[in-house]
């Protein structure tokens, strides 16, 4: 008997390929017969054969309400013959939320997806650090989709390698059931027999998926029936372990995305079982009875330090009052964030709130850092503004800069200092400053302003101007 050739019984020389082409046969064929039962079962799976249809995908908010969101449009580019399309769920990716990518191969001609195709997926951070990555996986018909949570902000790249799979692998010949085709009849079972083959070799992009800080919009359902959207946002926007940082809370109605006016809300911070603070419980069904954090204008802020690095719950629960614009009730919501030992590549030094600005001399030798003429507003705690006086010569503007996380003005009045209810003149006004925001007012003529911010009417401060 010769060794080197196959026998009737394919039992010796060639056997042993025969008995591997056979088996890896049997498992693309229970693989093909398994998408075609999963497929008869899911309609909607073979809406991949029209790829028109592909573009939009209905995403759910996290918070499980069952609302639709806003996804992000594929993103689709050529790659000479073949097109590669690339989306992200939800529309808007906040660091530490887990997102759902999905990209989609098809052939650039008929528009048909790629059957059998092997992928490389590498996701790096906005330093360029590989911080995810794949390199074996492999689809049937033309989509990849997987999760992931993107852990810092900013701009991540995904990068997407693909392969076609041929007639041929290490010297051995590749079933006709796994080759790549041109998947045009949408059956798997006739895919090999009917689906003619395309072997495209290899292709790369990268996609770009800018991350946004953590915390995110929430669409919640009130007991009343409202809808309202609370907004959870941080400073910095990478937590670092051991430095202050500001979360802040914005409510809004989601039918128009108006700030609500004059809602309270009860926060509790917490790793595991240890309870880092919280508010007073509410002690009435109406509204909290013994503290809790306010909004005038719908945002609320509180700044804390984080002992440790992990993973921390923090919980809201938001309620309407009689005094609110609008009646939306009681909602709760719970967002989790990632604190980090070291910053991770976004750093983790909290924002300058500018009460190293206190001297009103102006004589700074550095001129990069002369800060006449500029106010901070520091917010609701003593002293407001910093510095809460300053004298400036005649024509010099005076710039607020809000370096609060919550809105606030600067608005002249005659008051005194010490008057409780200040009202205001029309001399000078900065309008509503969000955080970041600045404006510069210019003083022409000489004397002594009072100002006060509108929202806090207690936060005072006094601009002399001399000749």
């Amino acid at each position: 008997m010769d060794g080197n050739k196959d026998n009737d019984d394919g039992i010796s020389g060639g056997g042993k390929n025969n008995s591997r082409r056979l088996l890896v046969a049997a498992l693309v064929s229970a693989a093909l017969l398994t998408g075609a039962a999963f497929a008869a079962a899911q309609p909607g799976l073979f809406f991949l054969a029209r790829p028109a249809e592909a573009a939009q995908h209905t995403a759910t908010r996290a918070n499980g309400s069952g609302g639709a969101s806003a996804v992000s449009p594929m993103e689709t580019v050529s790659l000479d013959g073949v097109t590669v399309s690339f989306g992200v769920q939800p529309e808007t990716v906040h660091a530490f939320d887990r997102a759902t990518i999905r990209v989609e191969i098809a052939d650039a001609e008929s528009g048909a997806p790629l059957s059998h195709v092997d992928w490389a997926i590498i996701v790096k951070n906005p330093a360029g650090e590989e911080v995810y990555k794949t390199s074996t996986s492999h689809t049937h018909l033309g989509v990849h989709e997987f999760s992931y949570a993107f852990l810092e902000p900013g701009r991540n790249t995904v990068s997407v390698q693909i392969a076609s799979l041929g007639p041929e692998m290490m010297g051995m010949d590749v079933p006709k059931e796994a080759q790549t085709r041109i998947f045009k009849s949408g059956d798997p079972m006739r895919s090999p027999e009917v689906d003619e083959t395309f072997f495209f070799g290899s292709r790369s992009h990268d996609f770009v998926v800018d991350v946004a800080g953590q915390g995110g919009v929430k669409e919640l359902a009130s007991d009343n029936g409202a809808k309202v959207e609370l907004e959870l946002s941080t400073n910095p926007l990478n937590i670092v372990a051991g430095q202050p940082t500001t979360l802040v809370f914005n409510v809004r109605d989601a039918a128009t995305g108006k700030n609500i006016m004059h809602p309270d809300a009860l926060v509790s911070i917490k790793q595991g079982r240890f309870l880092h603070s919280a508010s007073a419980p509410a002690g009435s069904p109406m509204m909290p009875m013994s503290g809790a954090y306010h909004g005038h204008t719908g945002e609320m802020a509180l700044t804390t330090v984080f002992p440790a690095p992990g993973v921390y719950a923090i919980r809201a629960e938001v309620n309407s009052l009689p005094v609110s614009d609008i009646q939306f009730g009681h909602v709760k919501a719970e967002y989790r964030i990632l604190v980090s030992e070291n910053g991770g590549g976004g750093g983790g030094k909290a924002a300058d709130n500018g009460t190293s600005n206190n001297n009103n001399s102006g004589n700074d030798d550095d001129d990069d850092n002369d800060n006449t003429g500029r106010v901070s507003i520091l917010g609701q705690a003593a002293p407001y503004y910093a510095p809460a006086s300053i004298t400036v010569k005649k024509g010099q503007p005076v710039t607020f800069v809000n370096d609060d996380f919550v809105i606030h003005t600067a608005t002249s009045t005659d008051a005194a200092p010490q008057d409780a209810e200040p009202a205001a003149t029309g001399l000078f006004d900065t309008g509503i400053l969000a955080h970041g925001e600045e404006k510069a007012v210019t003083f022409d003529q000489e004397g002594t302003y009072n100002y006060f911010c509108q929202v806090h009417p207690y936060m005072r401060g006094t601009v002399t101007v001399t000749g």
